[in-house]
């Protein structure tokens, strides 16, 4: 009789699994989902407006890698822990990055310490200091601030991994 009762007991315990595990998608938010999500959100406001094809720009690859390595590290139980490592190393890197380029822009605009204030001629009558406090970097600037801090390299890893595809307007 007891053994009847133990496995009544596992088959129910292993029939309603799959309900629970379907019911809960989302898994616990943390403060370094907080931090991710601030990030994506960043990167997607910077990408609203820009098109996706026929080439996408820096902004528009860096905004939905950086949304779809959310989903997949915050929002999918099926996530391999290979492909969670990747995605996080990732975001990690997008978050360093944003951290980077916003405040070298800061710096430009408001000057720190850290900037340097030269006497040399600008065409609109400045010092180079002056006129390099107005210019947030650039695309290009970008790009090379991201492949040196190793963004674009985890974001290959990452891609990889996942077979990322940018969506087409």
């Amino acid at each position: 009789m007891l053994p009847n009762i133990v496995r009544a007991a596992v088959l129910i315990a292993l029939w309603a699994l799959p309900a629970a595990s379907l019911a809960a998608t989302d898994l616990p938010e943390t403060a370094a989902s907080r931090i991710h999500a601030k990030t994506c959100s960043h990167f997607a406001n910077r990408a609203r407006f820009q098109p996706r094809s026929p080439s996408a720009t820096l902004e528009v690859l860096l905004a939905e890698s950086c949304a779809q390595a959310y989903r997949s590290l915050y929002h999918q139980l099926d996530t391999s822990p290979y492909e969670a490592r990747h995605a996080a190393d990732y975001l990690d890197r997008m978050t360093a990055f944003k951290a980077t380029v916003i405040s070298i822009n800061m710096d430009r605009m408001f000057g720190t310490t850290r900037t340097r204030r030269t006497q040399l001629k600008v065409p609109l009558g400045g010092t180079a200091g002056e006129a390099s406090k107005t210019h947030p970097v650039t695309t290009a600037g970008e790009y090379l601030i991201a492949r040196q801090m190793g963004v674009i390299g985890a974001y290959r890893a990452w891609a990889d991994v996942v077979d990322f595809e940018l969506a087409q307007d």
